[in-house]
């Protein structure tokens, strides 16, 4: 054997090595080389935008869905969202609270005719864990507090990974499930997250199991990062 050639060969293979571990070092340290974001099912992009075709199955109407991300805040270690859902009927808000792997439903808020009515959670209510992961499973048991108390549960299990097809285009999801009881009433509702996009679809049944409504997304926007 050639020990020369052999120490020469395996010498140079060293000095490669090196050499594109040192390059992949330099171009991280200078952001050249930006490793990719972790993964993030529910979004909040300023000012972006998702549009949703909604299914009434219990009346029979379909109807659009208008959700944008209007407001955001920071609340300790933690990002206050706030959004504005238009169904055609005018807008109402929903407040978020995103961050420590969690992503909470604050309140809802409603303004008619000057008159401004809110509904609260309390405890702030964590609709997701984020990221989700195939098994996770969490639960909360609160009040809703507005001009009327009610009392209200809800069990969460993300149950699987499914590919989904709605108008907006076929995505790789986390379908959670939930089921609930709102005073004294049951439901049960199922989301389809998807990685950096959010909600594509979500289905509720009312207590008898019968299908309410079926929400796809038909497109979304988000603003282009500076």
């Amino acid at each position: 054997m050639n020990w020369q050639r052999l120490g020469a060969f395996v010498g140079g293979r060293w000095v490669v090595g090196f050499m594109v571990g040192l390059a992949i070092a330099l171009l991280t340290a200078t952001g050249l080389w930006a490793a990719p974001p972790p993964p993030d099912y529910y979004p909040f992009p300023l000012n972006g935008r998702w549009e949703y075709a909604t299914t009434n199955a219990a009346q029979g109407t379909t109807g659009n869905l208008l959700i944008k991300v209007i407001g955001a805040d920071r609340d300790g270690s933690q990002m206050r969202y706030t959004t504005e859902q238009d169904l055609g009927f005018g807008p109402s808000n929903l407040l978020y609270l995103k961050g420590e792997g969690w992503v909470k439903e604050i309140k809802f808020v409603l303004a008619r005719n000057g008159i401004t009515n809110e509904t609260a959670n309390d405890p702030i209510k964590p609709i997701l864990k984020n990221p989700p992961k195939v098994g996770d499973q969490w639960s909360w048991t609160g009040q809703q507090v507005g001009a009327a108390t009610t009392n209200a549960s809800e069990s969460y299990k993300a149950a699987g990974a499914e590919e989904v097809t709605v108008p907006a285009g076929k995505f790789n999801t986390i379908r959670v499930e939930i089921t609930g009881e709102k005073a004294g009433t049951a439901f049960r509702k199922v989301m389809w997250y998807a990685d950096r996009v959010g909600p594509v679809k979500w289905q509720i049944w009312d207590a008898s199991n019968a299908l309410q409504t079926t929400t796809e997304l038909k497109r979304y926007e988000f603003p282009k990062a500076s």
